[in-house]
């Protein structure tokens, strides 16, 4: 149970993480408590976070400035359970329920002459009006698949946190081992609570970061990344939007002590930055480099392996693990990860270390047929007409 004087706690409900001072009560309080005060449009205009009305009269609702879009569909919520009895002059002095009441169609005619953004809950005022809406299908947005992840985590449901990643079309016992990676991170396991702190999205709009706090206690973030028209799950972060932005510096730590021969500075930073990173594919990509360092060619398999399982489409764990087994004459592991690069990146490059992975396993068949593609497409590729000799010698 927490503290009522813990310093972090909402000063007013003693429960939430607080994110702001709120004039009104002249303390700092959550975001949840913050809802429930200014819906009814009472806080004074200096607030930055106190409701807007539209001078344009372009929507029936004020807009609220929120944290995310789960704290705008709160606030939104509340207002409208409110709204729908207030007498409105452009309903002819009736409320939107009245309204409702004795002209569906004409009411759903004027609600659909505006927009509404994104988090709006148009779906729950549509019920609180009786009113049906044709095309209000729409794509879950990052928050919503961000809750159902970690709803699936609480119900220790593997499998599911499996579909919602990434990873559409793993290769053979990649989806296996994601959940294996999945279960070893302790703190997924242990979840009870959550709460939306923040979500956003990146300039680019392909990558949603959402922070949370798991338990009224860690910080935690889902990072999200929009793949066509959805958004799938890429990586949990063990701490708050930050560490997002700052793990590409401490990937490039690592592989500048790996490049220098320090085995010993990579490993203890590998170790610090897994428990920030506990499902990256970068990660198991570098920690990978650091087995073949100190001459462990089996364990780095298995973390190149892991960063595949992690991230499907990341090429060059493909190619690693193609070399090592190319390096150890087991052809036929060599082949099947060089064919499944070639699935992503067909590359000449690739396509020829594939044709000569064939040759080495006696194929040549198949290998002379890589290489007169690869001449086909490119007649001036020497390495593929000094490769089609040696066979023909």
């Amino acid at each position: 149970m927490l503290s009522l004087l813990e310093p972090s706690r909402c000063r007013k409900c003693h429960n939430e993480r607080k994110v702001r001072k709120c004039p009104r009560f002249n303390k700092d309080i959550c975001w949840d408590c913050c809802n429930h005060y200014r819906y009814d449009m009472s806080c004074p205009e200096a607030c930055d976070y106190a409701p807007k009305t539209s001078a344009e009269q372009s929507s029936p609702f004020p807009s609220f400035k929120a944290d995310s879009h789960t704290e705008a569909r709160q606030v939104t919520v509340l207002y409208i359970d409110q709204w729908i009895d207030k007498t409105l002059a452009a309903l002819g002095g009736k409320s939107p329920k009245q309204a409702a009441s004795d002209d569906k169609p004409k009411l759903l005619a004027w609600l659909s002459s505006f927009q509404y953004p994104s988090y709006f809950p148009l779906e729950y005022l549509m019920g609180k009006l009786g009113l049906e809406l044709s095309d209000l299908k729409k794509n879950p947005e990052p928050e919503d698949l961000g809750a159902e992840y970690l709803d699936h985590a609480i119900a220790l449901d593997w499998d599911a946190l499996a579909s919602l990643s990434i990873n559409i079309k793993p290769p053979e016992g990649c989806r296996e081992r994601h959940i294996e990676l999945l279960k070893e991170i302790k703190q997924l396991k242990k979840i009870s609570t959550y709460k939306v702190i923040h979500g956003g999205l990146t300039d680019d709009g392909k990558t949603a970061l959402i922070f949370y706090e798991l338990n009224h206690s860690q910080d935690w973030t889902l990072v999200l990344s929009r793949i066509g028209d959805s958004w799938r799950l890429r990586q949990n972060i063990n701490g708050s939007p930050k560490e997002f932005f700052t793990q590409n510096d401490k990937y490039r730590s690592i592989a500048e002590a790996l490049s220098k021969g320090d085995d010993n500075a990579a490993w203890v930073q590998i170790q610090d930055t897994v428990k920030l990173y506990p499902d990256s594919s970068d990660l198991m990509y570098y920690r990978a480099f650091y087995w073949q360092l100190v001459k462990q060619s089996d364990k780095a398999k298995v973390d190149f392996y892991n960063s595949i399982a992690l991230d499907n489409a990341f090429t060059p764990s493909y190619h690693h693990l193609g070399i090592l087994n190319a390096q150890d004459k087991n052809w036929q592991e060599s082949i099947y990860w060089f064919e499944e690069l070639c699935k992503l990146d067909a590359s000449e490059d690739n396509r020829t270390n594939l044709a000569a992975a064939y040759a080495n396993s006696g194929d040549t068949a198949k290998a002379r047929a890589i290489w007169q593609d690869i001449l086909q497409s490119n007649p001036g590729h020497q390495g593929a007409k000094a490769n089609l000799e040696k066979l023909d010698v």
